[in-house]
């Protein structure tokens, strides 16, 4: 009884000492003589600064990040190869639209790069490679060759990706017989030889791919049917596949007189344009240079210089109406690759 009479004794001593407050007021509220409104013109420009910044330093971010080739000078420090050509976003087949356009000029630019850069004069075997799909390799090597018939060369041009054959499309043709029945026993190069709208300028299709054909296996047979043609025609261009995904691209580098690398702007990483440029070396394939393909122009201005050409391409009246800036991608006085 003593211990619990003290118990509740300590606990009233207890709660008489501590007070209990349940609020307290530090400063009175005053009547406000005008309603309260946020300060728009502050809020909107510390936001637009914000925003500005995190664009800015997201852009820098992004480009930190993207490993792609971007630049000529970049190219070359990577792959130690000259750059023989930069192609603009655009161009599609010179077959089909003549050869007094603009869009030509890249290609007799790459043209004569290409022949100073080659260690012998007269007929070549002429291969372009890439590492990937999509770089826009065929293209460029239908256009390549379609330049040099015009120039009066007598060429001829083999589709070698027997998987995904596309030259056969420039031309409107089948593609029924072609290099992998020639390579089979099935035809002879006469009887797959066929001649296009373009003077000078013949072709080969890919052909009928059986099971006993699935690629370009047969060195022995590819070098004869090359030298056969070889001694028929001025150049022979022959497209290959993708050079890091089969073995017939790597055959045909070894097999060629050159090689061109075709790179795509601003898409595949360096390592993997490390990984073709080894990959033609160990075929002891002739690398003599690359191909940028496919840049934006009016996005950077590395390539103003590249594209002065489309100003010179316009009418005479234009010329004399307008005062060209000598840019492409410049809004007055000269005409992008798109606008052409």
């Amino acid at each position: 009884m003593y211990d619990a009479a003290k118990s509740n004794y300590d606990a009233q001593v207890l709660q008489f000492k501590v007070g209990f407050y349940p609020a307290k007021v530090w400063e009175e509220a005053e009547p406000s003589f005008a309603p309260a409104r946020p300060n728009v013109l502050a809020i909107m420009s510390i936001a637009v600064v914000v925003g500005l910044l995190l664009g800015v330093s997201l852009a820098f971010f992004l480009e930190y990040l993207d490993t792609s080739v971007k630049t000529v000078d970049e190219v070359e420090e990577l792959l130690k190869l000259p750059v023989l050509g930069v192609i603009p976003k655009g161009i599609g087949s010179l077959v089909n639209q003549g050869l007094d356009i603009a869009d030509s000029e890249a290609y007799r630019i790459l043209q004569t790069n290409l022949e100073l850069n080659r260690k012998e004069v007269g007929p070549a075997v002429i291969t372009f490679v890439s590492g990937g799909v999509g770089e826009g390799k065929s293209t460029t090597l239908n256009n390549l060759a379609y330049v040099y018939a015009r120039a009066g060369n007598r060429v001829l041009i083999v589709d070698g990706d027997l998987r995904r054959s596309s030259q056969h499309v420039f031309f409107g043709m089948d593609k029924s017989v072609g290099l992998a029945d020639i390579l089979s026993g099935a035809c002879s190069m006469e009887d797959a030889l066929r001649e296009t709208k373009v003077p000078d300028l013949w072709f080969i299709p890919a052909g009928h791919l059986t099971d006993q054909t699935k690629g370009i296996t047969n060195t022995a047979l590819m070098a004869d049917f090359l030298n056969r043609a070889k001694s028929q025609f001025d150049y022979v261009f022959i497209d290959s596949p993708p050079i890091l995904g089969l073995s017939d691209a790597s055959i045909l580098s070894s097999l060629a007189d050159v090689t061109v690398m075709v790179i795509q702007y601003r898409r595949f990483p360096r390592s993997m344009l490390e990984r073709v440029r080894l990959a033609v070396l160990q075929a002891k394939g002739n690398l003599v240079g690359a191909v940028l393909n496919n840049v934006d122009a009016t996005r950077d201005s590395h390539y103003q210089y590249y594209t002065q050409y489309y100003t010179y391409y316009r009418t005479p009246d234009k010329q004399s109406s307008e005062t060209p800036v000598g840019a492409a991608g410049s809004r007055k006085g000269s005409l992008t690759p798109d606008e052409y």
